[in-house]
């Protein structure tokens, strides 16, 4: 059977939008990859930039493909429909988009949120700050990331939804008062480190640190011996003051992986030893090597081989052959 010019090119385009959802959450599972730096990512996000470019000079077919895969696709189709939006300059499809997500679906959340800070046209601005409102769970979290990424000098209507902020959001505000350094809202977030949600507690000391409130690191010193969202922060603002505060929970018998890698990250000699100790921990011991090569720069890795358990029952003839004979 032929296909008609206009379903070709139907077809070519939900191809593109597959690719691209492919090579999104390929992107995902590369930025967690530690032995992946960003110069690494350079041509697979070529990549992924010319599927885009497909579909934004494809015209009103393409559209209406990244409609229908945007509102019935996977996440990675969203994330891709809304580049797509972005660059043809068609806000009312994006809002529209945003309208119709789920808050409860995470993923198809920050796949709209990274789509849109990557690519947001910069004579949006206004009408997305009218988009702010006080209870909307939906939109507050999405903008929030949006100033953050690209530095949007909004840090005094963030102020004024940060009371109101329903938990779920509020660690993304508070990270994006952090990137745009607004100093009036110091006063404000102190009473956050107090949170019940010690991953509040910690974006908020990141975010005071960030804006240099050095009484944060007094807060965490105190937070230490009994709660474990302080190393980090004390590792990335701390001093060598705070080196023995830190090895001192190290060596009390009680260390955590984030009590080792803020070891790491102080760079200070002195843990040497007591991170080679953590070595003959199975469970430290990952943390422990981690934190080795953030103070030392040495960059010794090992690639170990993990043999998987297979069920030979799910085995073709072939590879149960293999199997047999002791191959892989």
């Amino acid at each position: 059977m032929t296909l008609s010019p206009v379903d070709f090119a139907t077809d070519l385009y939900q191809e593109h939008l597959e690719e691209t959802s492919f090579l999104y959450e390929q992107r995902i599972a590369m930025l967690d990859d530690p032995e992946i730096t960003w110069v690494d990512l350079k041509e697979f996000e070529a990549r992924f930039d010319a599927h885009i470019d497909a579909m934004v000079v494809g015209g009103a077919l393409a559209i209406e493909v990244c409609k229908e895969q945007a509102a019935e696709g996977d996440f990675g189709e969203l994330h891709a429909a809304v580049r797509v939006f972005c660059r043809r300059d068609r806000k009312e499809l994006v809002i529209g988009v945003l309208e119709d997500l789920d808050p409860k679906d995470a993923e198809s959340m920050q796949a709209f949120s990274d789509a849109l800070k990557y690519e947001f046209p910069e004579d949006w601005h206004d009408d997305f700050f009218q988009m702010l409102p006080e209870d909307d769970q939906k939109t507050m979290p999405v903008l929030a990331d949006l100033f953050g990424c690209r530095r949007m000098k909004q840090g005094a209507a963030l102020l004024r939804v940060l009371a109101d902020t329903p938990a779920g959001s509020l660690s993304k505000v508070i990270w994006s008062l952090g990137r745009l350094g607004d100093e009036s809202a110091r006063a404000p977030l102190f009473k956050y480190l107090q949170h019940e949600d010690e991953s509040i507690r910690t974006a908020t000391a990141l975010t005071l640190l960030r804006i240099g409130e050095q009484q944060t690191i007094q807060n965490c010193l105190q937070e230490v011996p009994v709660k474990s969202w302080a190393f980090i922060p004390l590792g990335l603002g701390g001093s060598r003051s705070e080196v023995n505060v830190v090895l001192e929970q190290a060596n009390a018998g009680n260390a955590e992986g984030d009590c080792l890698a803020a070891l790491g990250l102080l760079g200070d000699i002195s843990a040497v030893d007591t991170l080679l100790v953590h070595l003959t921990n199975e469970d430290l011991a990952e943390s422990a090597a981690l934190a080795l090569n953030l103070l030392s720069g040495a960059e010794v890795f090992e690639d170990v081989f993990f043999p998987v358990v297979i069920d030979e029952d799910e085995l073709f003839d072939e590879e149960l052959l293999k199997i047999k004979k002791g191959e892989p």
